[in-house]
């Protein structure tokens, strides 16, 4: 019975390893980009993915894990960041929903978590960020006003006129969800009543500073 191909090779590997080593070697460094697509087809097949699968369990592949992970561990996460950035950015309303929910669940968690993180960033980032004034920035504001919203009276923070104001503002309620910013002065001149009268105190000056009816 005639033997085929594959069947000459095996038998040709195993009574001269050696000479099968060297003649691998030296076609692999002359065809490279031919043997990447033979290896990436193999690799699609049934019994390619069902040996990635056993190597990839064995102790020497996951030995070889950790070296690679720790050999380009910037590589890694710098990639890892584009593609949860881009899941974000593409999956908007459901990551937020799931934040919620998380913290939810998991505040005094995320609170430790957070106290270690200041812990970590020392003094001198807030330094920093105190000598550019970071924290009497516009966004500084904006992202406290918006926690405390949602933290205490659970109420949206959709901001429907951008900010054209020369003087110190805040951002007003209008509704449950919409904001819209106002001199603080005379915010604050309406403060410690009733949310509704509040409301019906600054109606007038937001209609006549945006010219809108609310």
């Amino acid at each position: 019975m005639a033997l085929t191909r594959a069947e000459i090779n095996k038998r040709f590997r195993n009574r001269h390893p050696e000479k099968a080593a060297e003649s691998t070697r030296i076609y692999r460094e002359k065809y490279p980009d031919r043997v990447k697509e033979s290896q990436r087809k193999y690799r699609q097949t049934d019994k390619g993915k069902a040996r990635d699968k056993r190597c990839n369990n064995s102790e020497k592949g996951k030995a070889r894990d950790r070296r690679y992970k720790e050999n380009h561990r910037v590589e890694i996460n710098a990639k890892a960041k584009i593609r949860c950035k881009k899941y974000r950015e593409e999956h908007k309303e459901e990551c937020q929903k799931k934040c919620r929910e998380y913290y939810k669940n998991n505040k005094e968690k995320c609170r430790k978590q957070q106290r270690e993180h200041w812990i970590e960033k020392g003094d001198e980032y807030y330094q920093n960020k105190r000598e550019r004034g970071f924290f009497q920035s516009d966004v500084w504001k904006r992202n406290v006003l918006k926690q405390k919203n949602r933290r205490e009276r659970d109420l949206g923070f959709n901001i429907i006129v951008q900010n054209i104001l020369d003087e110190p503002f805040e951002y007003h309620h209008i509704n449950d969800e919409d904001v819209i910013p106002v001199p603080k002065d005379l915010h604050d001149l309406y403060c410690g009543f009733d949310s509704e009268i509040h409301k019906e105190n600054i109606k007038p000056i937001i209609e006549q500073l945006y010219g809108i009816k609310l």
